[in-house]
């Protein structure tokens, strides 16, 4: 992608992974993708492509002590997971893609996450979100659309950022739009001030738009994105 090809010129290596989507994901956005499942496959499927590259780092120039993720949407809620978690989260039942056995020993988490209006708590979304981040969630969890938190709070815990925040973490730069229904503001700010009350390095910028940056012009995205990258710049400089 565009952003991936700008941040390279600057001297970094970036990568674009891809992960299973949830059922009923790729149909809600007019796709029929057949490859879904649901939590932790998503998980599994980027921890895997993080270990991938800790093991390439030599073939490609990588750093290894210098991973940011950075995600919008639903990739924001998996590169903020990916933050978080310093181990690798457990599999869903049979499902042995997150475990190979030749990869086990390099690291899946990563130091620094730029994140665009990713969902952070699964609970919030489904409380606040208009249709599609309502839907998702459900998809997401139990593959359907009747899986509420009620009665699957332990799940709805287990895939939210939020909630597996448990110290202070790596440096994250939260973007949202104040008119973003899907995700809403409610979402982030409750990111900030968990981050915040452990004493990790978090900055929130604001934008005056919808989900995906809706109602903004290309300019306007391109200075939103363009403080995020001097916030990686700030992080990790290049020599």
């Amino acid at each position: 992608n565009q952003l991936g090809y700008r941040m390279a010129q600057m001297g970094y290596v970036a990568c674009s992974i891809n992960y299973r989507w949830s059922p009923g994901g790729s149909t809600a956005n007019g796709g029929t993708a057949t490859n879904t499942s649901v939590w932790p496959a998503q998980m599994n499927d980027c921890q895997l492509a993080v270990r991938w590259l800790r093991s390439q780092a030599t073939t490609f120039g990588i750093d290894t002590s210098r991973f940011v993720t950075w995600g919008d949407s639903a990739g924001s809620h998996l590169a903020l997971m990916l933050l978080i978690e310093s181990s690798i989260h457990a599999a869903p039942s049979g499902d042995s893609t997150g475990t190979v056995s030749s990869l086990t020993g390099y690291s899946s988490q990563v130091q620094v996450c730029i994140d665009q209006f990713g969902p952070a708590d699964l609970t919030t979304i489904y409380n606040t979100s208009d249709t599609a981040g309502f839907q998702a969630v459900q998809y997401l969890l139990g593959g359907n659309l009747s899986f509420p938190p009620t009665g699957n709070a332990a799940l709805y815990a287990d895939g939210s950022p939020v909630s597996q925040i448990s110290g202070g973490t790596g440096p994250v730069y939260i973007i949202q739009g104040t008119n973003d229904a899907t995700v809403t503001p409610a979402n982030s700010q409750e990111l900030y001030a968990t981050l915040q009350s452990y004493g990790s390095d978090v900055t929130y910028i604001s934008y005056g738009g919808g989900h995906e940056f809706t109602g903004l012009t290309q300019a306007q995205i391109d200075t939103l994105q363009m403080g995020a990258i001097q916030f990686i710049q700030g992080q990790f400089p290049v020599s």
